[in-house]
């Protein structure tokens, strides 16, 4: 170490040291800090009090500066000799006798590290046939990380230091300087991954909390790291919309849409469509952010509150209308769960269709008209990568404030390990000592494979067990089977279509006249869009917004099913398949299948010996954007 470079040497102060991070009560106090995120750098405390500071130049060499990072990332754990040599030595370039060469590097790593030679072989171990740092006697800056997320825990409050410690540990791309390292590229994904999920927690605390402007900051910084991260383009696009800048909001959903069909040639997902629409239609800020983020309180409680508040002021929010038989049908099987019978319901809907609305009405209607606690969470695309998270914060909400909370926790940990017979069976005791339980899970089709192996394991093993649990399913137009796997709906008690509302239904919406809402065609989404329109004093006719919504859901589905609606739209109805294929100049056959297809999503539907649009408001809007680009 350069000893002129005063900057290097501070005065010294505790060495922080995350709780029970390897450390035993007769362990002196870590002399070591060793921070990967960014550059590679150490913390070196002297008997004097002083701290000296090492980096990448001050270890001995490029190969020792390897060694140190390969124990290092290992955490604790021994790494073979072999392991290591083949590490250092790619290619088949390695010395004559790699492992006397290991052996010396290791002793001038030590020497390099450590004025201490009995501290030195303390700290870094030799074993047999491997070497490992005794992780109790330094303090690693990511481990100082994972304890920080560790304990964010609990009501968003109290989380929230915590996670924002975390992120400040997080200064860089873990050992930055390092390029070119294959051995790397694994950890570096997975950390990352932790670091992009802390900036996603900040930025959801930080909006339901009042601050939009530090929300919008930590969804840059997930981008950082997770460019292509829907959920922190949506985290912005709210945030942008909080703060009142609707020109940013709408410019940040254009780059989440640009960026994934430049760089992946693939379209948004429809819940940020959705969200885009929403935000276009005027929807409070306030009332989106509760949708994703609602208080945590049992469904009871949030259902009463939403009630009230729409009571206040009708223009919050539809009013839920219809459903009546699909309702009685969920809630009944919840019944039979409160009797001792584990069910399984699964709630199917396109995209529109009110899948999220009804299993907060059903929420409401089996708090308050059975036995059961209600439990509810709302899976994510990145909740792929985050096994069974969402299942046990459902769990957590329906036992919480309970004497189980604590098992519900455990259980909340233990999925991300793995799903062994331990796991399944702490979930099994968890139900049986608080139950009957009833777990709502929205969008269940973004769910990691730990869930839905969890709800297999249940619905074979556990036909006793007091649990309910009812999930929402998206199908689409582009679903020739299911995107995710199946067993769930093959093992499901009961499968609960959403189709559009009759017109009788849709009638109950006492402000929407009979042609506008056959103009929608019941789906409850165009409904609500005209409801907001019309009690914001929008006038006749479908709002810009609306309109604008319309497009966005006819290009999602992609340029053959856009260019033939389009063409659809220029013909008198009922037409038949011969027609419009004419008209697009395409095969026969080709349309055929693609109306049926059209027909299965309710854009379209059989009329006569013909095919006309099942909303007239979708046919209206792409008849007045002929000179618009769908394709």
């Amino acid at each position: 170490m350069d000893t002129n470079q005063s900057e290097h040497v501070r005065s010294a102060t505790a060495i922080e040291h995350p709780t029970g991070v390897g450390r035993t009560p007769d362990q002196v106090l870590p002399r070591l800090r060793i921070e990967v995120f960014g550059p590679l750098r150490i913390e070196r405390s002297r008997p004097d009090g002083g701290v000296d500071v090492l980096g990448p130049a001050d270890l001995g060499g490029v190969k020792t500066k390897e060694l140190l990072e390969l124990l290092v990332l290992a955490r604790g754990r021994p790494v073979r000799k072999s392991v290591l040599v083949e590490h250092l030595w790619t290619g088949g370039d390695g010395p004559r006798h790699p492992m006397a060469t290991l052996e010396s590097y290791v002793s001038v790593l030590r020497k390099h590290l450590f004025t201490d030679g009995d501290e030195a072989r303390r700290t870094l171990v030799t074993m047999n046939g491997a070497y490992r740092f005794d992780t109790g006697r330094i303090v690693l800056d990511l481990d100082l990380f994972d304890a920080a997320l560790e304990a964010a825990t609990g009501p968003r409050h109290t989380r929230l230091p915590r996670l924002l410690r975390a992120a400040e540990l997080a200064v860089g791309d873990l050992l930055e300087d390092v390029h070119e390292a294959a051995w790397l590229d694994q950890e570096r994904e997975m950390t990352g991954e932790r670091v992009a999920r802390v900036h996603l927690l900040i930025a959801a605390d930080l909006l339901t909390q009042g601050d939009p402007a530090g929300a919008a900051h930590h969804g840059e910084r997930v981008l950082r790291h997770r460019p292509y991260s829907e959920e922190a383009h949506r985290m912005i696009m709210l945030a942008e919309h909080s703060l009142g800048h609707t020109e940013a909001s709408r410019s940040a959903f254009e780059r989440c849409r640009r960026l994934l069909a430049q760089d992946l040639g693939v379209d948004c997902t429809t819940e940020t469509e959705e969200l885009a629409a929403s935000i276009d239609a005027g929807t409070p800020a306030a009332e989106l952010i509760a949708e994703r983020w609602p208080a945590e309180s049992t469904a009871r409680r949030t259902t009463a509150r939403l009630r009230r508040a729409d009571r206040r002021d009708p223009t919050r929010a539809l009013p839920f209308v219809g459903r009546r038989a699909e309702l009685e049908r969920a809630r009944s099987r919840c019944e039979v769960a409160a009797a001792g019978a584990f069910q399984l319901v699964i709630v199917r809907g396109r995209t529109g269709m009110g899948r999220s609305a009804f299993l907060a009405r059903l929420a409401g209607l089996v708090s308050d008209t059975t036995s059961l606690s209600v439990g509810r969470a709302t899976y994510t695309p990145m909740d792929s990568e985050r096994p069974g998270v969402p299942l046990a914060a459902a769990l957590l909400d329906a036992v919480g404030g309970t004497e189980s909370a604590t098992a519900a926790m455990a259980y909340a940990r233990a999925p991300f390990v793995d799903t062994s017979d331990t796991t399944l069976h702490a979930l099994h005791r968890l139900v049986a000592a608080h139950g009957p339980l009833a777990l709502l899970l929205d969008d269940l089709h973004w769910a990691d494979a730990d869930t839905l192996t969890a709800l297999e394991w249940l619905g074979r093993n556990q036909p006793t067990l007091p649990l309910a649990v009812v999930a929402t399913v998206r199908s689409s137009v582009h679903d020739g089977h299911l995107g995710w796997r199946a067993e769930p709906v093959a093992l499901a008690h009961d499968v609960i279509d959403l189709a559009p509302l009759r017109t009788d239904e849709a009638s109950e919406l006492r402000a929407l006249d009979l042609p506008l809402i056959r103009a929608t065609g019941g789906v409850p989404a165009l409904l609500a869009d005209s409801w907001r329109w019309i009690h914001a004093g929008g006038g006749d006719g479908p709002s810009p917004s609306l309109r604008d919504a319309v497009l966005r859901h006819v290009r999602s589905l992609g340029s053959p099913y856009a260019g033939l609606l389009r063409s659809a739209a220029a013909l008198a109805e009922p037409f038949t398949s011969d027609h419009l294929a004419s008209v697009a100049r395409m095969p026969v056959g080709i349309v055929d299948r693609s109306v049926a297809e059209l027909c299965r999503a309710d854009l379209l539907e059989r009329h006569g010996d013909g095919v006309r649009f099942r909303a007239t408001l979708v046919r209206n809007v792409l008849g007045d954007a002929a000179g618009a680009r769908l394709d």
